[in-house]
């Protein structure tokens, strides 16, 4: 096998363009020394000559340029660029044109160079804020040996507002002191040694990859543009901040940028680092548990005045005022009106003010936290080691409005085909909370079809007021038939706002020998009616007549007929 090494220093000679390689394999005795491979993998058997053909691609490169790519500027009137050779020509073919978002062509750059810079004009300059790109054509830059540029695409931000691009940004001080050892992060409190048009911080990230990061709120003091604020407490249910555990490096990255559109542009920026060691031993619950909740979880709120739960711990305990709270949903929260303990304090009655109920839709969370007498935490259901609480769920139907359906559950039926079930509020299926049910008296199911909604001819469009749920056969076997509309299956309301599920409705129908007639006789029919000996006993409305027979056979309208 034969290894041809160039020299460095001669491939450093070659510009672009096609180059030749010839190998000479002649042996010692002045004949072939064997087969040989070309570049383009064609055998030359006995080859005395090699041939190989290479594309050199070597490009003129860009050392710096001022502003830089991604770079937020107050205005844009001109871009320097330094290359690694001196520019010998401009293409006068080619052209550097600056576009805005949409690829729409804003102004074509006035171009000049001296030595191996290049400078790039607009006339006027660009003040109007947006994103911009720069396009300059591949070979438009050229040396003398035409060495030529490659195809250049370089993104610009005009902020008119922004601040100066951010360089050399450094913390001069925080509180604490960054590199500190620290059980705990409530606040951080920092100075930069620079002003910044906008700055991002990260989550506080454990350098072993533990799945304790905390994110924290971010200010800016209102008196130092420089001082900003830390607040790892923001967050209601990490209302005790940031655990560090021992020996762990932690680390939040900051991110400064010119201007809040070069962070959402992904422009770009400098970065500072916040450090701190852990010093937090391993969390360990308190031995006091918790043992029950009065009224139980499946109680259901159905009355305003229903506003007092009780619970109960096995041992004394200290409610965590900022993690006791009620939790309305959609994220609205409220005070308990009082929270009251009894004397040994292993019991406390959380109050729920009855004008918070009245505005409940459903569900409402009863949160609470304890710790013992010595400050540790009760392991609740509800977030970890520190943070640890009880959230606990009731349902409510405080303010729902009642479903209506027909037909009517206090008549007798002779049949049933279709069921209309109503609501003025309106109501449209969730399709989230079980099936409608019909069930016989021995639990066994009538088919149904899948709701369908009755249509306001007015508005198609406007939330119907009214659902009918067809049989999938007319029912008329008698007997006591259970309807089951599950709590939560219809949205009630027109707005979002206001949507809230229905309660569970449960309605009773009655299919009746009496509202089916017996022998073709219906309550309606006129009768007359023969004892077995002939005699007219009663004659009148059916319904009125046979249910005042005393027992035994009768002739109704000439068809046999007996009163057990």
């Amino acid at each position: 096998m034969l290894y041809v090494t160039i020299p460095q220093a001669d491939i450093e000679t070659l510009t672009f363009g096609y180059y030749n390689i010839t190998i000479n394999a002649i042996g010692e005795d002045d004949k072939p020394i064997g087969y040989a491979v070309d570049s383009w993998g064609d055998v030359d058997a006995f080859a005395e000559q090699i041939s190989f053909n290479y594309n050199v691609e070597k490009m003129l490169e860009v050392t710096a340029m001022t502003p830089d790519n991604g770079a937020t500027v107050k205005q844009l009137d001109k871009v320097t660029m330094t290359f690694s050779e001196n520019i010998f020509e401009v293409d006068s073919w080619s052209s550097a044109v600056l576009m805005d978002e949409n690829y729409d062509e804003v102004a074509e750059a006035i171009v000049t160079f001296e030595g191996n810079v290049a400078t790039l004009t607009f006339d006027p300059a660009i003040t109007t804020a947006g994103y911009y790109t720069l396009y300059i054509n591949q070979g438009m830059f050229a040396t003398e040996e035409y060495v030529t540029n490659a195809e250049m695409y370089i993104d610009y931000i005009v902020d008119p507002n922004s601040t100066p691009a951010v360089e050399d940004l450094a913390i001069l001080s925080a509180t604490p002191e960054n590199g500190a050892t620290v059980a705990n992060l409530t606040t951080v409190e920092f100075k930069l040694n620079k002003e910044v048009g906008y700055l991002y911080k990260s989550m506080l990230i454990p350098a072993d990859g533990g799945d304790d990061a905390a994110s924290a709120s971010l200010t800016q003091s209102e008196t130092d543009s420089t001082s900003y604020t830390l607040d790892f407490t923001f967050d209601g249910l990490f209302a005790n901040g940031a655990t560090l555990r021992k020996d762990v490096t932690y680390t939040l990255t900051l991110e400064a940028y010119a201007s809040e559109e070069a962070w959402q542009r992904d422009g770009a920026y400098e970065t500072v680092t916040l450090t701190y060691v852990g010093a937090a031993e391993a969390f360990k619950y308190s031995d006091v548990t918790f043992e029950s909740i009065t009224p139980a979880e499946d109680f259901v709120i159905s009355d305003k005045s229903q506003n007092k739960f009780v619970v109960k711990f096995s041992g004394a305990v200290e409610m965590v005022e900022n993690l006791t709270f009620v939790n309305m949903g959609q994220g609205a929260t409220q005070a308990f009106e009082s929270i009251v303990p009894n004397a040994d304090k292993t019991e406390y009655t959380l109050t729920i003010a009855e004008s918070v109920l009245e505005t409940l839709r459903n569900e409402v969370y009863i949160v609470f936290a304890a710790n013992d007498a010595k400050g540790k935490r009760v392991q609740g259901n509800n977030g970890e080691e520190e943070n640890s609480c009880f959230a606990i769920s009731f349902k409510t139907v405080i303010g729902i409005p009642d479903l209506t359906v027909t037909p009517d559950a206090t008549a007798e039926q002779a049949s049933l085909s279709v069921l209309t079930i109503g609501c003025s509020e309106g109501l449209a299926p969730s399709w989230n909370a079980g099936n409608i049910t019909l069930t016989d008296a021995n639990g066994n199911t009538v088919a149904l079809n899948d709701p369908e909604a009755v249509v306001d001819g007015a508005d198609e469009f406007a939330t119907p007021t009214a659902w009918t749920v067809a049989l999938a056969e007319e029912l008329k076997t008698v007997g006591t038939y259970t309807l089951t509309i599950p709590a939560g299956y219809f949205n009630l309301g027109k707005t979002q706002g206001q949507v809230m599920g229905n309660k569970e409705t449960v309605v009773v129908f009655n299919i009746t020998d009496a509202a089916q007639g017996i022998n073709g006789i219906t309550i309606d029919t006129e009768v007359v009616v023969y004892n077995v000996a002939g005699v007219v006993v009663a004659q009148g409305n059916a319904g009125e007549v046979l249910k005042n027979l005393n027992k035994g056979i009768y002739i109704v309208n000439g068809k046999k007929f007996v009163i057990k």
